[in-house]
């Protein structure tokens, strides 16, 4: 190698080292992450020289299974944008012919060379994209492979050094430390909030209950004293229904402050998920409706789970009530039962893995400005006759109470889908 090749190799050695320290320190700086993430693959992209830099996250299925979609993108003046390429979005890596990459990000190792050396199967793609040689390095949270970092050269074919790709892997290991950061953070926060109303309206509900207790009462008697059949009695007797009907609702009310305040984990029990559904078929049938199908999908050898029985049907009860008032003209709720290994989560168990059951219906959806506000108690695009905003605040708090996650999860697919992970429970029943 000739003494020009060696300064220009460390020269560029010296801008990777240089772009990396910029891109940590941004990632360092953002309370978000994705505010950073633009700005920062324009730094990577400068500083390595390469056409593209680009991140893809992962979302985990079940069974090893996985689909990437690609969020955000920085190219070079001249290289053809692809972050609007439906190619690359909710792609499954396996059905792809990507098995190789998965397994070796799934290790924390990443996957770079020369893509005329790249197996036939992934060629094709990459070859579509005028891509020469690439680098990819996994973007792991926790001990979760939650996304990929990539750099594409399309110019030239780019070479790498073991000491560029480990400098690289530092960015996407910080990428990774931010993500599970603000993951956490967020859980936190959400839990803390949740607290703190669950207080509150155990509080309000206790107060309201003992002002119903009289105005019912006080109902009871004027009804008794006005038994009769003349117009002004039964004037006064249609008045009264409207006010026991007005109780009504507010006991209704006041019974769902006192379930949302008391989601702090009942009394939990062992109970094996796809049989306790399979019991639940006739009951949530008959809460949807006629014109509502139910469908029920479970894989084999599910472990049990650890929750409160009661409470499990009242969460699976409330997402199907959601799903059937998406689908006023009818459609199909579709309830699956899967599990999850810990390397696929976004959080660890205790080393058992997750059961996982997902609510679909192909309804209307959400819209995507109200998302981040489902969870919020008396959040509702509800009128105050349908529905008081808590039930799925109280759903979210009885699973978080159990040690689980729900969440409205992205599948790509139409309609809305919520996704329930509790974390399995594979102890002796003598334990």
């Amino acid at each position: 190698m000739s003494v020009d090749s060696i300064q220009s190799r460390e020269d560029r050695r010296d801008r990777i080292l240089e772009g990396v320290a910029a891109a940590v320190d941004l990632m360092m700086e953002d309370d978000h992450w994705q505010d950073a993430l633009d700005r920062v693959l324009e730094v990577l992209g400068i500083a390595t020289g390469v056409s593209r830099v680009y991140y893809f996250e992962i979302m985990h299925n079940g069974g090893g299974r996985a689909t990437t979609s690609q969020i955000a993108e920085w190219v070079a003046e001249g290289v053809e944008p692809q972050i609007d390429n439906p190619d690359l979005q909710n792609l499954d890596m396996h059905a792809m012919g990507f098995g190789r990459w998965m397994d070796l990000l799934g290790r924390g190792e990443p996957v770079y060379g020369d893509i005329a050396e790249f197996p036939e199967s992934e060629r094709a793609l990459l070859e579509a994209q005028d891509i020469k040689s690439l680098i990819v390095q996994p973007v792991v949270a926790g001990s979760t492979l939650v996304g990929l970092i990539g750099f594409d050269a399309c110019d030239t074919t780019l070479s790498w050094t073991s000491n560029e790709v480990g400098v690289l892997r530092i960015a996407a290991r910080t990428l990774g430390a931010a993500i599970h950061r603000d993951t956490r953070e967020q859980a936190w926060r959400q839990t803390e909030q949740m607290a703190a109303l669950g207080r509150m309206a155990s509080g309000v509900a206790h107060d309201f209950n003992n002002m119903l207790t009289v105005v019912s009462a006080s109902l009871q008697l004027a009804r008794l004293g006005l038994d009769g059949g003349d117009a002004a009695r039964r004037s006064a007797l249609s008045s009264l229904d409207t006010s026991d009907r007005a109780v009504a609702q507010a006991t209704s009310l006041v019974r769902r402050l006192l379930d949302f305040g008391r989601s702090r984990g009942g009394r939990p029990e062992r109970i094996a998920v796809p049989e306790l559904l399979g019991d639940m078929r006739s009951l949530i049938e008959q809460a949807v409706g006629r014109g509502v199908r139910v469908e029920l999908r479970c894989v084999s050898d599910v472990p049990p789970v650890r929750m409160d029985p009661v409470q499990f049907r009242q969460v699976i009860l409330n997402l199907a009530g959601n799903a059937r008032d998406a689908m006023p003209g009818g459609g199909q709720i579709t309830i699956e039962v899967s599990t999850l290994a810990d390397r696929e989560a976004s959080t660890p168990s205790d080393g058992a893995g997750w059961v996982v059951v997902s609510v679909h219906d192909d309804g209307t959806g959400i819209p995507e400005s109200i998302r981040e506000r489902i969870f919020e108690p008396f959040f509702t695009t509800k009128s105050p006759e349908q529905g008081t905003g808590l039930g799925l605040a109280t759903a979210y708090a009885n699973v978080r109470a159990a040690g689980g996650r729900l969440t409205l999860w992205d599948d790509r697919r139409s309609g809305t889908t919520f996704r329930i992970e509790l974390p399995a429970d594979v102890r002796s029943i003598d334990e």
